[in-house]
């Protein structure tokens, strides 16, 4: 497959390079060049920064055998609010991030009473159409990304896609009126889930949920509470890594 002529293109020591860059490494038309940078970040094989014009190997191209960036950086800042704000606010905290058409969970932290939900835990993969933090990072994604990978989760997953289409529209009209998106969870109906997107520079979005049960997380309190906090927790977050 010549794409992977394009993720062969990077290496440690120039983790960022630009179109011409590629061009210039692999000897692909600059218009073939373009159309397969446009297909791997889609698909969550890079990552592109608009500040630099330039694209980075993202977290999935662990999977081909590929250095891919690390993480541990911003997970090692962002759980140690996490556990802050558990502890705060007696509830549990998850923080995912896209893999391909897949959502996967980095970290998961609970306050002391906290129950452990094994569909939440870390290393937990779910389809971006089969809950509500696959809703919130493709709500979070520029239009065009979106509207790309939605048209591949239709066609490969077209029994699943009838019943997501209306959740995700209606993620993208929360979070976009108030910076976070509220739902009992599709796998375990006792659970309520708030989930807000979390964007770092250079790095493809994450998403920060918050979880309880449905009494402890009742909707007014997300609503005036706990929907608030985590958007400012993620803004707050989005700041210290500028």
């Amino acid at each position: 497959m010549r794409a992977l002529e394009v993720l062969s293109a990077f290496t440690a020591h120039e983790p960022w390079l630009g179109n011409q860059d590629i061009c210039n490494r692999t000897g692909l038309p600059a218009p073939t060049t373009t159309r397969f940078l446009k297909t791997l970040t889609a698909l969550g094989y890079l990552n592109y920064s608009a500040q630099r014009r330039k694209y980075q190997l993202a977290a999935a191209v662990l999977s081909l055998g590929y250095a891919a960036t690390s993480h541990s950086d911003i997970q090692r800042v962002v759980r140690g609010e996490m556990i802050k704000f558990a502890n705060a606010n007696n509830v549990s905290l998850v923080l995912g991030m896209r893999e391909r058409l897949d959502l996967v969970v980095l970290d998961n932290c609970h306050w002391d009473g906290g129950q452990r939900h094994n569909s939440l835990s870390v290393g937990a993969r779910m389809n971006l159409v089969s809950s509500q933090l696959g809703f919130t990072l493709l709500a979070a994604l520029p239009s065009l990304e979106r509207t790309y990978l939605l048209e591949n989760i239709e066609r490969r997953m077209p029994e699943d896609w009838p019943g997501a289409q209306p959740q995700v529209s209606d993620a993208i009209q929360q979070i976009r009126s108030q910076g976070f998106y509220r739902a009992q969870s599709l796998v375990e109906p006792d659970l309520s889930i708030v989930c807000a997107p979390l964007t770092i520079p250079d790095r493809a979005p994450f998403v920060l949920a918050c979880y309880g049960s449905v009494v402890s997380m009742n909707k007014a309190r997300v609503s005036r509470e706990l929907g608030p906090k985590l958007v400012s927790l993620a803004n707050h977050l989005k700041q210290s890594f500028k």
